[in-house]
């Protein structure tokens, strides 16, 4: 069984693993600042080690 993506399913595949940690680290600084009220810098930071910790499971998990 070959299951390689066509075209189109290659580009949505694409897109979504490369908008996905942008819009969860969104999520992620908003909430951590709207409920913790923490320095800015910090969440910054989080929000950094968040994307990297989502990069590199999607980087190894096939």
């Amino acid at each position: 069984m070959n299951d390689n993506l066509a075209g189109k399913e290659r580009i949505i595949v694409w897109i979504a693993n490369l908008v996905n940690p942008l819009i969860a680290g969104f999520l992620f600084y908003h909430a951590w600042k709207k409920i913790f009220r923490i320095k800015q810098s910090r969440l910054i930071e989080y929000r950094f080690w968040f994307l990297w910790c989502i990069w590199w499971d999607m980087r190894f998990t096939k």
